[in-house]
C-alpha cells in the first residue's frame, strides 16, 4: 500500500509496471482519474473504461468482464468508492476464469475457488470508509436472489492500493458522512461479535468514540 497526498500522481507509473492494456473501472465523479486515463495513453496504454453505477450486480460484473476480454486487459485499474473497488476487483477475478461468476459466489452459487490467478489489479480510493482496496473479497447483488454475496478468495487482494487522501476532497458531504458511518460500523461489528478477543477489543475500543466524535463535528459542521 502507498499512503499520502500526491500518491494518486504517481498511478499511471505504479500501473504500467503490470500491464499496458487496462481496464479502468471507475465512477463519474472524481476529475483526477481523467488525469490518470491520459497519463496511461501518454505511457503507451491502451485504456478500456468501465463505469460503474452503484453496488455490483452479477450483470454488471458479467458486461465489465466481457469488456474485459474482448480487448485483451492484462491489468485492471479501479478509482472510485467501495463499489468501484469491489467490481474492479471482482473482474480482474473474472477475466481468466474458467465457466460463469455464479460458480464461485458464495451462498447462492458453487463457492468454488477460483481456477486461476486474478489480474494483475490497483485499487486507488476516493472514499475513506469501505476498506475494500485491502480486502480479498467483493460483494456482489443477485437480484434473482434478493441477496447481496461475495466472491472471495486469497488471491483477490490488489496488488497495489494507493491512497491518497486528496481523491477524497470535495466529495459531497453525504458521501463523506455515510463513508464515516460504514468505517465506525467496521469497528463496532468486531467488538460486539461472540469471536471478538482482547487483540480486536483493543483495536476497536478507542476507534468508536474516536469515529462517533468525527461524525458528530461533521454533522455540527453541516447543520444550516
Amino acid at each position: 500500500m502507498r499512503f499520502g497526498r500526491g500518491t494518486a500522481s504517481s498511478a499511471a507509473e505504479s500501473v504500467v509496471c503490470y500491464g499496458k492494456r487496462v481496464l479502468m473501472v471507475r465512477g463519474r465523479s472524481v476529475p483526477k482519474v481523467d488525469e490518470i486515463k491520459k497519463s496511461l495513453i501518454r505511457l503507451g496504454c491502451s485504456v478500456n473504461t468501465v463505469f460503474a453505477n452503484g453496488e455490483p450486480t452479477v450483470a454488471d460484473v458479467e458486461q465489465a468482464t466481457s469488456v474485459g476480454r474482448e480487448n485483451g486487459a492484462d491489468v485492471v485499474l479501479a478509482i472510485g468508492g467501495g463499489a468501484v473497488i469491489d467490481l474492479g476487483k471482482a473482474v480482474a477475478a473474472m477475466i481468466p476464469a474458467q465457466g460463469d461468476l455464479m460458480d464461485y459466489l458464495e451462498g447462492v452459487g458453487g463457492g468454488r475457488l477460483l481456477s486461476c490467478d486474478p489480474l494483475p489489479y490497483i485499487a486507488l480510493p476516493t472514499t475513506a470508509g469501505t476498506g475494500a482496496e485491502v480486502t480479498k473479497n467483493a460483494v456482489i447483488g443477485v437480484p434473482d436472489a434478493g441477496r447481496k454475496v461475495s466472491l472471495r478468495d486469497d488471491r483477490m487482494l490488489p496488488r497495489l492500493a494507493i491512497v491518497d487522501p486528496s481523491l477524497t476532497d470535495g466529495a459531497p458531504s453525504n458521501v463523506t458522512f455515510a463513508s464515516g458511518l460504514d468505517a465506525v460500523t467496521q469497528v463496532i461489528e468486531p467488538y460486539l461479535s461472540i469471536r471478538a478477543n482482547p487483540l480486536t477489543d483493543a483495536l476497536c475500543k478507542s476507534a468508536i468514540p474516536m469515529g462517533l466524535s468525527a461524525l458528530a463535528r461533521l454533522a455540527k459542521d453541516e447543520d444550516p
